[in-house]
């Protein structure tokens, strides 16, 4: 969508990143849930969350890392080895 010479999110779009935020939120909260990560992983795998990424380019920060973290339970630490 374009406004008055400017880019505008999509109201899905818009939906989407709002989600994140609250679920990011919630997540590293007191009260945090295994489903807010579950939802945080499925939104961002999301082609429209994804191509958004890509067209901020510089504005966003990069990964630092480029593979994921495993979880505790697959028996790797960070560095992918066995603990």
């Amino acid at each position: 969508m374009h406004g008055q010479g400017r880019e505008v999110l999509s109201l899905s779009l818009a939906v989407k990143l709002g989600s994140i935020v609250v679920h990011a939120d919630e997540a590293t909260g007191p009260s945090a849930h295994p489903y807010d990560v579950v939802v945080l992983r499925k939104l961002l795998g999301d082609s429209e969350v994804r191509e958004w990424l890509e067209a901020m380019g510089p504005l966003v920060p990069v990964k630092r890392v480029s593979h994921s973290v495993p979880s505790p339970r697959d028996g790797k630490n960070e560095g992918g080895q066995d603990s």
